[in-house]
């Protein structure tokens, strides 16, 4: 899928466009001689007859110009607007196939920019464009051949702008390609910067970083100024220049025209004519170079986004037919996983399984591979080496969907979406019902807050969940995954924002609530894993041991370090 195979629906539009454009183009072309036969034939020898005539003519000309161009002008729209929907569906369509890795390749920022400003600046090219090059080039030829047919020589004067005028936008162009360049690049950088201030307000205010943000953010909007100011003042020189050469091309005509008109070559009512033809030649020059001049801008949006379009996934999801019906054990396999271009992979030769029914704890320092051992489980990424084997069976073999359907996810970051309690749920299970709902906010120990809420279920959820504590938004990512009915629920650190007490009521609700299901649990908190059948202890991406966490706190160096700073509580 590209941006060109999109417009291929569209064709059909352009050339029913075309031909009423051109159809508009030809009834204007036949104004400046209907004018002529109005001066000849009525305004010089008195004839009313032959005035009211042309007239009347001129005006059934005028309702037909301005029908093509309200009909002309809803074809423009549906074309440029509708391709700019489809465009957006698709690039979006495409950022969902990504996985976590993919999206560092351009970064987040450069794939908003992509995805709105890019299709903008397509979009409005189009919008203008369509009409341009549907009507210019026929009136340019159609006023220069009409010229020719009333007296060559004053075409001639038309003739020689063309070269004129083509090569002024020539050199433009070569001035204004680096900028336009220039400014989509830190078009990014400012989408970035501003993300990054307003995820960061927090840090950013503590520690009073204001200034140096503000610094940083001048800087780059400066860099975006001045190639938006390089590219304009060349832009902004042209139509300056337009009207000198109208004027001198109109009294090159009027002075030509007078000349012939004494040497008899030549009718008064005919130079009006050639006057009008010509400022239709000069017209259709400027917005042909008006289109050439935003060229670049777009060419260059349509690369960006055909650039994510083509953009290949480091990860390729499975595209198996075959369905997977439970999931019974997952084992791993020696698995290896590794970044293109890394130096030493995140794991390496991890090897572990679970059964039904049990707990497993993965637990170790930071940045010792936990979560990619998490994000291999859920396929966000990848294995490089080894395998991963669900029923004993590769789970590549399995149908991607009806795998991730088997499993229920509370992810490390505590996300929430802009809506209400009910909607946010209601992503682990689309159907779930307000008894479900209920039920899975008391085993996550949500109830007790969301009880007390005004619109109980459907209390205002604002974006991030901004308008609840920490520990409120991980008992509800909690209860999120637990309305969802799956063979393995992983807890990746989901229990890190809880006080011991109700980390202690969820973990026996998840035993008696999940009894039958695989859970897997991130943390580095002896409470989470005390009840786990296993712990896995990670350490720079190595397995390095494996027992319960008697076992290992009794025999395990590394283990006992983990946790020597912990509170007897906690115990």
């Amino acid at each position: 899928m590209n941006s060109n195979k999109l417009f291929k629906p569209y064709l059909k539009y352009i050339f029913v466009y075309i031909i009423i454009i051109g159809f508009q183009v030809l009834l204007n072309l036949s104004m400046p001689e209907l004018v002529a036969y109005l001066l000849r034939d009525g305004v010089l020898l008195g004839n009313k007859n032959s005035i009211y005539q042309n007239g009347i003519f001129m005006f059934i000309i005028s309702i037909f110009v301005f029908l093509c161009s309200i009909i002309g002008i809803q074809f423009m729209t549906k074309i440029s607007f509708t391709y700019a929907r489809d465009l957006r569906y698709e690039l979006y369509k495409k950022f969902q196939s990504f996985s976590s890795i993919d999206i560092q390749k351009l970064g987040m920022s450069s794939y908003i920019t992509r995805v709105t400003n890019d299709i903008d600046q397509v979009s409005n090219f189009m919008t203008i464009a369509l009409y341009i090059l549907a009507s210019s080039p026929v009136t340019l030829i159609g006023a220069t051949f009409m010229s020719i047919r009333i007296n060559l020589n004053i075409a001639y004067i038309f003739l020689t702008l063309i070269p004129i005028i083509a090569g002024l936008t020539f050199v433009l162009l070569m001035f204004i390609n680096p900028n336009i360049k220039n400014q989509r690049k830190y078009t990014d950088k400012i989408n970035k910067l501003i993300r990054e201030s307003i995820l960061g307000i927090r840090v950013i205010r503590a520690f009073n970083k204001e200034r140096i943000e503000i610094e940083k953010f001048d800087k780059v909007n400066k860099n975006f100024s001045d190639s938006l100011l390089g590219a304009n003042k060349y832009i902004a020189f042209f139509p300056t220049l337009i009207p000198v050469i109208a004027n001198l091309s109109s009294f090159a005509v009027l002075f030509l025209g007078a000349y012939l008109i004494n040497k008899k070559e030549l009718n008064v009512e005919y130079l009006i004519s050639l006057q009008q033809y010509g400022m239709q030649v000069i017209m259709s020059l400027v917005m042909m170079s008006f289109i050439m001049s935003m060229l670049p801008q777009a060419l260059m949006a349509k690369n960006r986004i055909d650039e994510m379009f083509n953009q290949e996934n480091i990860y390729m999801e499975s595209i198996s037919s075959k369905k997977l019906d439970s999931i019974n054990s997952l084992e791993f396999n020696r698995v290896t996983y590794k970044l293109n271009e890394a130096e030493y992979p995140l794991i390496r030769k991890v090897s572990f399984k679970v059964n039904k029914g049990e707990t497993i704890g993965i637990t170790g320092t930071t940045g010792s591979g936990k979560t990619t051992i998490i994000n291999n489980i859920v396929r966000i990424v990848k294995e490089t080496e080894g395998e991963i084997l669900v029923n004993g069976e590769n789970v590549n073999n399995f149908n991607i969907v009806s795998y991730r359907d088997k499993i229920s996810y509370a992810p490390q970051t505590k996300k929430l979406f802009k809506g209400t309690i009910r909607s946010n749920i209601k992503i682990g299970k689309n159907n779930a019902t307000d008894d479900e709902i209920i039920n899975a906010l008391k085993h996550a120990g949500a109830y007790e807050f969301v009880s007390k809420l005004d619109n109980f279920l459907d209390a205002e959820v604002e974006q991030n969940g901004e308008n609840f504590s920490g520990g409120q938004k991980q008992r509800l990512c909690i209860a999120r995954a637990l309305v969802k009915e799956a063979d393995i629920y992983i807890f990746d650190d989901s229990f890190s924002a809880l006080d011991y007490k109700t980390e202690a009521e969820i973990r026996k609700n998840l035993e008696e609530y999940k009894k039958d299901a695989i859970k897997i649990i991130i943390s580095q908190r002896q409470s989470s894993l005390i009840s786990a059948n296993k712990v896995l202890l990670m350490q720079e991406g190595v397995l390095i041991d494996t027992g319960t966490h008697s076992e290992l706190l009794e025999r395990n160096l590394e283990y006992k370090d983990i946790f020597s700073q912990l509170e007897e509580v906690e115990m």
